[in-house]
């Protein structure tokens, strides 16, 4: 774990010297900026998790968080951060091999865009989105997600799903 109390800047060279790093937990980050290629130094990383970091971003989670990470990435974790929306671009680069992904207890999390994981999640297997804010879901919110079996989304105060939402998650067997 890294506990980040007290710290301003999560800079570009912070895991120079990390490259056999398997496991990331970033906490306790108090309006922590992340700077874009902060993680290209960790080069094995399979799992990540930023936890509390009361991220500086208050609009959609940025496309550069994740631009640069390992391949072998197989779990993200993003919980308890400040992040509004999720963009179209916020996964379309570099997480190709990307099994789980959970964005649990963002409470301001309020909107989806249209398509968010239509690019870079093609192999994602779980996602939750559970206990934030979301409350409704336009058409092919999930699209490019076909190998998706798991989509957790209980706790949000979901008022409206549009047609079509769903389109595409041939292999689903959860949803709750």
């Amino acid at each position: 774990d890294l506990d980040l109390t007290g710290y301003d800047l999560l800079a570009n060279d912070t895991f120079l010297g990390f490259m056999n790093t398997t496991n990331l937990r970033i906490l306790n980050g108090p309006a922590l900026p992340i700077s874009p290629g902060t993680f290209a130094q960790l080069a094995s990383l399979y799992n990540m998790w930023l936890e509390s970091t009361g991220s500086s971003v208050t609009t959609a989670l940025p496309d550069y968080y994740f631009a640069d990470v390992s391949t072998s990435l197989n779990e993200i974790q993003i919980r308890s951060n400040s992040f509004t929306s999720i963009g179209n671009s916020s996964f379309a680069v570099g997480l190709g091999q990307l099994r789980s992904l959970i964005l649990f207890n963002n409470s301001r999390l309020s909107s989806i865009d249209n398509q968010p994981f239509a690019t870079g999640l093609g192999n994602l297997f779980y996602l939750q989105l559970s206990f934030s804010s979301i409350s409704s879901l336009s058409a092919n919110s999930f699209s490019g997600l076909g190998k998706l079996g798991y989509l957790y989304f209980n706790f949000n105060g979901l008022n409206s799903i549009s047609s079509n939402t769903f389109v595409g998650l041939g292999k689903l067997s959860v949803l709750d």
